[in-house]
């Protein structure tokens, strides 16, 4: 089947919507890709970090251990807690 003008015209058109619809759809695809990957990254620094700060408490029985410090206590944060101000 031999397709004249007017069909011709009408399907390139419509070639072109679809063409233009998976070029948008990709870009979008791509843009929530990247996104999902920069908060997987945040997520697993933000864990690293909260492990690296927390390594050196010392619990017994639920309760900090007297005279240990944390991260957040051997830079002077947390003055009014009741472990000792010195590491």
């Amino acid at each position: 089947m031999r397709l004249n003008g007017p069909e011709h015209t009408v399907l390139k058109i419509h070639s072109a919507s679809y063409d233009h619809l998976a070029q948008v759809f990709k870009l979008g695809l791509l843009t929530l890709l990247a996104f999902t990957a920069v908060l997987l990254a945040a997520t697993f620094g933000l864990t690293w970090a909260v492990v690296a700060a927390l390594k050196d408490t010392r619990v017994r029985q639920g309760k900090e251990v007297a005279g240990t410090c944390n991260l957040a206590q051997q830079r002077g944060y947390g003055a009014d807690s009741k472990m000792p101000a010195t590491c």
